[in-house]
């Protein structure tokens, strides 16, 4: 079983929460960020794991740029789509998950999840800082990445 993860982060969480899901996969697992450009080819892997952050309620350009070019070779896979967000709401994080992925692509899926999150007050620039402050009611560091979900995420793919 060969396995990609692919992935697009602004702080780092969806990198963490993806080498976290790679330890946990059977087989051989690459990690890939979209943005960095080297992305091996698709045909080479079982399993396509896709997994972006939420700001503004919204997903990376750059994973979204990418499904909408390959999204025919990523329905030939096993399919698997995440997202990091830290939305108060739960209702909320399940409509970016749903938002941020095209139908096909979600239908298709096997597995799909909100994996946490991590807010390192250090790595935000200002408008963010006050976003956290006012809507997350943070005033330090957080790690909220969910080792449960992740390992409940990996289970789905377990041959």
């Amino acid at each position: 079983m060969r396995n990609l993860i692919l992935f697009e982060t602004k702080h780092g969480a969806v990198e963490h929460a993806g080498a976290l899901l790679a330890d946990m996969l059977e087989g051989e697992t690459r990690t890939a960020r979209v943005s960095r450009g080297n992305i091996p080819p698709l045909d080479q892997f079982d399993t396509i794991i896709l997994g972006g952050s939420i700001y503004f309620g919204k997903i990376q350009k750059a994973l979204s740029i990418f499904m909408a070019r390959h999204q025919e070779e990523l329905l030939k896979k096993r399919l698997g789509l995440f997202i990091c967000g830290a939305h108060p709401d739960q209702n909320e994080r399940e409509k970016e998950l749903r938002e941020s992925f095209p139908e096909k692509l979600r239908e298709h899926a096997v597995a799909k999840d909100i994996l946490g999150f991590q807010i390192h007050f250090q790595s935000l620039n200002l408008l963010e800082k006050s976003i956290v402050k006012s809507i997350l009611r943070l005033k330090e560091d957080k790690e909220a990445i969910d080792r449960e979900a992740i390992q409940a995420f990996a289970e789905k793919f377990r041959s």
